[in-house]
């Protein structure tokens, strides 16, 4: 079995960006997410030391990039990110400050941090960062630089249990996707479960 359709927008024209060094234009909405997640990488040292040495600019790419791949609708809700996500529609558009919040104590943080996952929706959350952040750390070709002694998707999940543990949700702008990206998606998804 394969896996499902998750992103709504499409992923490609950032895969190609990514992959040859270049930057992807975003619109407003992922430009204010992209700064929320920017804000909270501030904090990525604390639990993987290696990303202390990315650039501003490559800092700045991966949380465009984890901004325009990610569901704030998944994240919101605390929803296990794996598996058919149904899209209920396009949210009314929420009113945010621009001012970033910090959940919690950041004192916690080392690198042996991670989120509980028993009953915690913080870790449904990391499901869906990390599909974000893996994907980014793949095609920013990023694995070798964050984990140059195993060379893993770790970093990842180290990211996303960060950035889960401490992003106030209310901070995100929700997106509104046109009605061809919805279609496109429903059109994709309904193919993978036929399949099934």
């Amino acid at each position: 079995m394969g896996s499902f359709t998750i992103s709504i927008r499409d992923y490609r024209p950032l895969e190609d960006a990514l992959r040859s060094g270049k930057i992807m234009k975003l619109d407003a909405q992922c430009t204010h997410n992209s700064n929320v997640i920017r804000e909270i990488l501030r904090y990525a040292p604390r639990v993987l030391p290696q990303f202390g040495s990315l650039s501003d600019g490559e800092v700045r790419q991966i949380a465009d990039s984890v901004a325009y791949l990610m569901r704030t609708d998944i994240i919101k809700a605390g929803a296990f990110a794996f598996g058919p996500m149904p899209f209920q529609g396009n949210p009314k558009r929420s009113k945010v400050s621009g001012t970033v919040h910090i959940r919690a104590e950041v004192e916690a943080l080392s690198p042996d941090f991670e989120i509980p996952y028993e009953n915690n929706p913080r870790a449904n959350m990391a499901g869906e960062l990390f599909r974000c952040y893996v994907a980014t750390q793949t095609w920013m070709s990023l694995t070798e630089r964050l984990d140059p002694k195993h060379r893993s998707l770790a970093p990842s999940f180290k990211l996303a249990d960060l950035t889960a543990h401490l992003i106030e949700t209310d901070d995100l702008v929700d997106y509104v996707y046109t009605a061809e990206e919805i279609a496109q998606y429903r059109k994709a998804l309904s193919g993978e479960l036929r399949d099934v």
